[in-house]
């Protein structure tokens, strides 16, 4: 069994299949200190999503990555434990 990711979750909204958001809770407020040296480069960065907005938004993920929420992820632990500690896992 292959470790669910985001690109298989249903809360996972992507344009482009590589990056997206995870709508599983309410949007937050995003913090990610990232140095920009010019207003122009501010707003880039804001209107690309890597700054603070000025309102909460959903995590951006890429479809690799993954959490506990996902659907499939107890039937995937429940499958772990089955495996010898010694066995060769997918992830």
């Amino acid at each position: 069994m292959e470790h669910p990711v985001c690109e298989t979750c249903p809360y996972w909204d992507s344009d482009d299949g590589e990056m997206g958001e995870c709508l599983r809770h309410a949007p937050i407020a995003v913090v990610m200190p990232i140095r920009a040296d010019t207003p122009d480069e501010v707003n880039d960065l804001r209107y690309r999503g890597y700054m603070n907005s000025d309102s909460p938004t959903w995590p951006q993920l890429s479809a690799e990555m993954w959490c506990g929420d996902h659907p499939d992820f107890p039937e995937w632990i429940a499958f772990r434990k089955s495996q010898p500690a010694n066995a060769t896992i997918q992830v």
